[in-house]
């Protein structure tokens, strides 16, 4: 390999740092291993690892006081090579913050993720690039977190007490150099955890925002009488993407957080029933969640049935009773499978049929609009039995269980039956050719691109690209069970 210059990587600023080659550095301090301390800048130690290394840098001591002291490791999504691997700077001149007139000393400079710790001079304490205090920053975004997410509550209550500890002692002792190995450590983590670029990107964690775009892939069976007639094929495909736009509208307008729930509430299994076998997997705050929105649910549904059904009380009271109580939560929708009051806690609902026939004539007016000559249904709907009620968006897909009453646009609540169906076909049933229905599999990329205390801040964010196909796509076969969908 080159030396340290040819990676285009700036070397530290420590006019005592080398970049001789172990054979003519000097032998003067051993470490227990009997291998030389390196004497060298940490960047000349990060060209001479292999460009194809996965491994995390390990910590480096200094040779010498006043040297590059660390660098504080973090896996990436790609291999650690001189290019994208960060840069590290410690023991810098005392200067003045930038916007404000207090003089700080530079103690670490990161460039992924962006950030400068800093000391103040007059009070000893950690600030950022522009002054201001890490302690406040932090105290600040606990504060805004209180009602939204408990976990990362707590994950910055425990930076937090990093700082304000190693902050203390630096202050206990102000002769010594200043010590900032694990608050920079514990910033850096909850910064590469939370996917926050910069400390002042830490605030906006506060907030509720879109996360970043999910493109997906998904194909849509052409029924197999439609394949051969262009028109109707045509027909097909833009009463596909007409419900399908509804529905990714209704999907992005959920947190993460309520689309699991309402996607965890659905789950079955084999049998038919609810699997709750992930809430053993969830934290408590969000079985908590579960039952309160399974309470709201069963309360709204049974105000608008009037329902007087005994079973539908000893299921919202059993609810009730379990409030606060994660593990009596998990026992009481677990036992539920077996129980007959599994149909109160999750699952498909069939109100939809009652819906439709309190809507009779909305659907005899719709079917006279748009399936005559011109119409979008024309050749594809002859009676009202052709149409189905549509949940936006789909059960499979976190829809809500029941219909709206009075809804403002009836069309976005009725549609073509064909293509409701090969829209449910697409998100529940797995591929003919292997692997997990679309549901599950997008399930699984957001539990694990997204820790549990992201869930109530991040928007769903998916966008769509149809595929349709004239061949049959997805398993129908009893073994296929919808891949637990």
């Amino acid at each position: 390999m080159s030396g340290p210059n040819s990676s285009g990587i700036k070397r530290g600023t420590n006019p005592e740092s080398t970049t001789t080659s172990t054979k003519n550095a000097p032998k003067k301090q051993r470490t227990d291993s009997g291998k030389p301390l390196m004497q060298r800048s940490i960047t000349s130690y990060l060209v001479k690892k292999q460009p194809d290394s996965t491994e995390p840098i390990t910590r480096v001591e200094p040779a010498r006081r006043g040297s590059i002291t660390s660098y504080f490791p973090v896996q990436q999504q790609k291999p650690a090579t001189p290019e994208n691997l960060p840069t590290l700077i410690k023991g810098g001149k005392p200067g003045t913050a930038e916007g404000g007139a207090e003089r700080t000393r530079l103690l670490v400079k990161y460039q992924i993720p962006d950030f400068e710790l800093h000391l103040s001079e007059r009070s000893a304490t950690f600030v950022d690039a522009t002054g201001q205090p890490v302690v406040t920053l932090l105290t600040e975004l606990r504060n805004r977190l209180e009602q939204t997410s408990p976990l990362l509550r707590q994950k910055i209550d425990q930076v937090l007490a990093t700082v304000q500890k190693e902050q203390a002692a630096n202050q206990q002792n102000p002769a010594n150099e200043p010590s900032c190995t694990r608050t920079a450590q514990a910033l850096r983590d909850l910064m590469t955890q939370t996917q926050v670029a910069d400390l002042a990107g830490l605030l906006d964690l506060s907030t509720v925002k879109p996360m970043p775009e999910q493109n997906v892939e998904m194909k849509i069976e052409v029924p197999a009488h439609l394949r051969s007639n262009p028109v109707l094929r045509q027909r097909f495909r833009s009463e596909v993407e007409r419900q399908w736009r509804n529905q990714q509208e209704a999907v992005n307008d959920l947190t993460l957080q309520n689309w699991l729930i309402r996607t965890d509430l659905f789950k079955h299994s084999q049998a038919g029933n609810v699997d709750w076998s992930d809430l053993g997997e969830r934290p408590d705050y969000y079985v908590n969640r579960v039952n309160e929105f399974l309470i709201n649910r069963l309360e709204a549904e049974g105000t608008a049935s009037g329902s007087k059904d005994l079973g539908y009380k000893e299921a919202l009271q059993n609810l009730k009773n379990a409030r606060g109580k994660p593990g009596q939560i998990r026992k009481l929708l677990a036992g539920s499978v077996t129980s007959s009051l599994n149909q109160y806690y999750g699952g498909r609902s069939n109100t939809q049929t009652a819906w439709a026939r309190a809507h009779a004539e909305d659907f005899d007016r719709l079917l006279e609009e748009h399936s005559g000559p011109g119409g979008m249904w024309e050749g594809l709907a002859v009676t009202t039995k052709n149409l189905q009620p549509l949940h936006n968006p789909d059960q499979v897909f976190g829809g809500n269980r029941d219909m709206p009453a009075d809804p403002a646009d009836m069309l976005t609540c009725v549609g073509l039956g064909i293509a409701n169906e090969a829209i449910g076909a697409a998100l529940g049933l797995a591929p003919k050719a292997g692997g997990l229905s679309t549901a599950v599999a997008l399930r699984e990329r957001m539990t694990q691109q997204f820790g549990p205390e992201l869930w109530p801040l991040q928007k769903m964010n998916f966008r769509f690209n149809l595929k349709f196909a004239d061949t049959d796509a997805y398993r129908r076969d009893a073994g296929s069970t919808r891949n637990r969908f």
